[in-house]
C-alpha cells in the first residue's frame, strides 16, 4: 500500500479537487483507493457524500493520533493507494501526515504569493526526508508564467512535476455532481491533465 499526501499551507489552490481527481483516476486504473480527509473544511468528504459511485472510499480523520490507526486498517483491507487531503494552513496534523506518507505532492499556483508561502511545507518534507514534488495548479494553458514559476520554485530544491493542472471550469462542474473530471468529461482537456499527472505519479512511485 502506498500513501500519497497532498500538502501545502497555502489555501485556495484546489488541493482537495486535485486529491479527489487523482483518486478517481487511480480507481479508473483498477487501483483500490481510499481518501483520508483530514481537512475540517470537509471538501472531499462533502463531494464523496454526494457521489453515487462506490469508489474511491473516503474516511474523515481530524485527529493526528488517529492517522496511524486509519492507515493500518486500510492496509488490512488491502487498499492499493491512500490519498490524504490536508488542511491548507499551518496545522499540526500536516507534519504527521507527511511523516506517514510515502510521497508528497505540493500543489502551488504560479503566483508569487503562493510560491513564497511554500517554505514551511517544504521544510517539513525535507526534515522528515520524504520524497516530494511541486505540482503547478490553476495555471494558464500556456505562456511564460509557467516557466517563471518552475524556475522560482527551484530555490526550494524539490522538483516540479512535468504535468501541471490548467484552470478549467470542468473541475467545478464535476465536483457539483459528485464526479471526477475523468468521469464527467472523459475526453476533455481537464481529464487529460489529470491522467497525465496520474500516470507520471504512478511511474514515479
Amino acid at each position: 500500500m502506498q500513501v500519497i499526501a497532498l500538502v501545502t499551507q497555502k489555501g485556495g489552490c484546489g488541493k482537495s479537487t486535485l486529491t479527489l481527481s487523482l483518486a478517481v483516476a487511480a480507481c479508473g486504473a483498477n487501483r483500490r483507493t481510499l481518501i483520508l480527509d483530514t481537512d475540517p473544511q470537509r471538501t472531499v468528504s462533502t463531494w464523496w457524500q454526494d457521489r453515487e459511485q462506490d469508489t474511491p472510499d473516503c474516511v474523515e480523520v481530524f485527529e493526528s493520533t488517529e492517522l496511524s490507526k486509519a492507515l493500518s486498517l486500510a492496509k488490512q483491507k488491502k487498499f492499493d493507494l491512500v490519498f490524504i487531503d490536508t488542511p491548507g494552513r499551518d496545522d499540526p496534523i500536516n507534519a504527521r501526515v507527511i511523516g506517514l506518507a510515502d510521497f508528497c505532492l505540493i500543489p502551488c499556483r504560479p503566483a508569487m504569493a503562493d510560491m513564497r508561502a511554500q517554505n514551511a511545507t517544504v521544510g517539513v518534507v525535507k526534515r522528515l526526508t520524504k520524497p516530494g514534488v511541486f505540482v503547478l495548479v490553476q495555471t494558464p494553458p500556456r505562456g511564460p508564467r509557467l516557466r517563471e514559476a518552475q524556475h522560482g520554485l527551484g530555490v526550494y530544491g524539490l522538483p516540479v512535476a512535468p504535468h501541471g493542472i490548467v484552470s478549467r471550469q470542468s473541475y467545478n462542474d464535476a465536483y457539483a455532481v459528485g464526479l471526477g473530471v475523468t468521469e464527467y468529461e472523459p475526453h476533455g482537456k481537464a481529464a487529460q491533465d489529470i491522467l497525465d499527472l496520474w500516470q507520471w505519479l504512478e511511474r514515479k512511485m
